[in-house]
């Protein structure tokens, strides 16, 4: 009865009704736009039609704090088997610190210094690491991380980013599917337990991907990481990466 006198009032811009709210159904999907549906029906796109895209045979490397590997989000659509193909944890380097002192004539390897953990002062291990090479092997064996059914990602940052890029969420009540619930995912620890990291073992992350992305068909990338800078992104070596 009073809305056409507020209206007149000189201090109302305008005038909304208070409209009922509910939870959606599932949270990505209806924010984003990007596709509705659940996994227990055809993914569609907004336009309609059915996209069938929903990340199989893509693989997705998360450059992270890690992924819970048996995580019903992460598991495949018979629910039996993790989708996290490979795992790598670039904080383990410093095991082959001696193996590289000894194989490059390096100089032992220094922890003092923050930055440094694990890497070898003056040697360059960016080079002799061509496929099949014994520093590539060694530098494989001591960051490969084998699958586990144990939580690998115990701050959970990368388990919560990997499961908005592949969770599968329809086990929920509400739904919190990724956007590619089928793709494979490969996980690249380069932050710890408590969420910290190194520049250098973001750095080797990347380098990591790229180097196996034709032979595990890793079409994207997500560093979810930063690092405070004081130099321009032209010189930034993470910038640069």
């Amino acid at each position: 009865a009073k809305v056409k006198t507020i209206a007149a009032r000189a201090d109302v811009t305008s005038i909304s009704p208070n409209r009922p709210t509910v939870r959606t159904a599932s949270l990505l999907e209806s924010i984003t736009g990007i596709i509705t549906g659940t996994l227990s029906g055809p993914r569609v796109a907004k336009s309609g039609g059915n996209t069938g895209l929903d990340g199989s045979g893509v693989g997705i490397a998360m450059l992270d704090s890690g992924i819970s590997h048996s995580h019903a989000a992460f598991l495949d659509a018979s629910g039996s088997s993790s989708r996290v193909s490979r795992a790598v944890n670039l904080l383990a380097y410093n095991q082959l610190t001696s193996l590289a002192s000894t194989l490059l004539s390096g100089a032992a390897a220094s922890s003092s210094n923050s930055g440094t953990t694990g890497w070898t002062t003056g040697v360059d291990l960016s080079n002799p690491m061509p496929p099949g090479s014994l520093i590539r092997k060694a530098y494989e064996t001591a960051i490969n991380s084998a699958t586990s059914t144990k939580p690998r990602d115990r701050f959970g940052h990368g388990s919560h980013v990997a499961s908005i890029a592949a969770g599968r969420g329809g086990y929920r009540s509400l739904e919190t599917t990724g956007v590619a619930p089928n793709a494979t995912l490969f996980d690249v620890k380069v932050l710890d337990d408590s969420g910290n990291g190194q520049m250098s073992d973001t750095l080797a992350g990347i380098d990591w991907v790229l180097f196996h992305a034709r032979q595990y068909n890793i079409r994207v990338m997500n560093i979810s990481v930063a690092a405070a800078s004081t130099e321009s992104f032209l010189t930034d070596p993470l910038c640069r990466a």
